[in-house]
């Protein structure tokens, strides 16, 4: 598996390649029947359309067996990324206290608590403070919003959560971007090559989309 590596957009370059190698067979194959002398014009168009025809029934083929194994392992993956919310039974009495110390720290007006809570989960994050991200994650929402919050939850996440947890949670993400490669990949190809014709003796068709 040959994992393109830009965080939210990491996808499995391998599956989507399997989709680009028969597009590319096709491709060479019309190239060769456009620069054929002995034919006309008409003959080549024609050539072409099965050639097309052919690469498209054959790449939604391995379109649609790259994805059936994605698929194949969706649910165990989506089990295996569900955290449990609940400390562990030693790390309740901690968290009770962080949590009044919460509540301490933040006093007087909405923006000074909010300023005090945010400085508080910072620095818990900082120092990778279990209880204490423990104790914001369950008091944090009373005084933050937005994306603020989505923000810090997101980041105490990848701290408190198991690292199987989260690995579990970076295939699903890998996997459904895989999908819409494929997909993307699939649609592209199917549209430039029901678009290509002869042009003395070149291929032109739509320009390639950006996936």
């Amino acid at each position: 598996m040959n994992m393109n590596t830009t965080n939210e957009h990491e996808y499995d370059r391998d599956a989507v390649a399997q989709v680009d190698k028969v597009i590319e067979k096709a491709w060479a194959e019309i190239e060769r029947v456009a620069a054929d002398e002995r034919y006309k014009d008409a003959h080549k168009a024609e050539q072409i359309r099965a050639v097309a025809a052919r690469a498209i029934a054959e790449a939604e083929i391995v379109a649609r067996q790259e994805i059936a194994e994605l698929e194949s392992r969706a649910a165990d993956l989506a089990q295996r990324a569900r955290r449990t919310v609940s400390p562990p039974p030693e790390m309740a009495p901690v968290i009770g206290v962080m949590i009044e110390y919460v509540r301490a720290r933040a006093r007087g007006n909405s923006m000074e608590k909010v300023g005090a809570v945010s400085a508080l989960w910072r620095g818990a994050l900082e120092s990778r403070d279990v209880p204490m991200l423990r104790a914001l994650e369950a008091i944090g929402p009373a005084y933050l919003r937005g994306e603020q919050l989505a923000d810090l939850l997101a980041q105490t996440e990848q701290v408190i959560a198991p690292p199987e947890v989260l690995k579990a949670r970076r295939q699903l993400l890998i996997d459904e971007n895989t999908r819409k490669r494929i997909n993307g990949a699939l649609e592209g190809a199917r549209q430039r090559l029901l678009a290509a014709r002869v042009d003395n003796g070149k291929v032109r068709t739509l320009p390639r989309l950006s996936l």
